[in-house]
């Protein structure tokens, strides 16, 4: 039942939970299931070695070392490939089909750090462009929080919130 939740709302269960309920799924046979929720684990921390080391691990402890390596190397490639289509979106001007690619991303891995800063900085960047509103200020808001939430020294996150207060200042 758990996994059937997953399927329907994946944003909604954490790296850790994930991790855990995959580790149950392994252990019940179900390995597809397994791999579906440690590729999630994946996508929300492709940069993150501390996370990446505990799924090799656990894929070892499954006998799974092999499969678990390309499990995690295609997911990591996946969501690479996936930021870099955005990015691109948005230096080719296109920034809403940016903000629309980073929106639906950052919904299916809202612990990905990379992904909720691009997402903002698209937001931002069409709030530079086209003047900020509220609804684009709240939206913009969401994935700032979310990244103040996993890493609030980061520098990118610096910057933006500095930006996002300028426009929030400037759009009264």
């Amino acid at each position: 039942k758990a996994v059937a939740l997953f399927q329907e709302e994946p944003g909604n269960l954490s790296s850790e939970a994930a991790m855990e309920l995959a580790k149950a799924c392994f252990d019940c046979g179900k390995k597809e299931a397994g791999s579906e929720l440690m590729k999630h684990v994946v996508r929300n921390n492709h940069e993150d070695q501390k996370v990446l080391e505990q799924a090799r691990k656990l894929f070892a402890d499954m006998g799974m070392a092999d499969e678990g390596n390309d499990i995690i190397s295609g997911t990591q490639q996946e969501v690479i490939a996936l930021n870099n289509d955005g990015v691109d979106l948005a230096k080719q001007g296109n920034i809403q089909e940016s903000i629309k690619l980073f929106v639906k991303a950052a919904r299916a891995m809202p612990e990905n750090l990379i992904i909720n800063l691009n997402t903002a900085q698209s937001i931002i960047m069409f709030m530079q462009k086209d003047g900020a509103n509220e609804r684009s200020l709240q939206e913009a808001k969401i994935y700032l929080d979310r990244v103040r939430g996993l890493d609030s020294s980061n520098q990118r996150f610096q910057k933006l919130i500095a930006r996002f207060h300028e426009l929030a200042g400037a759009s009264k």
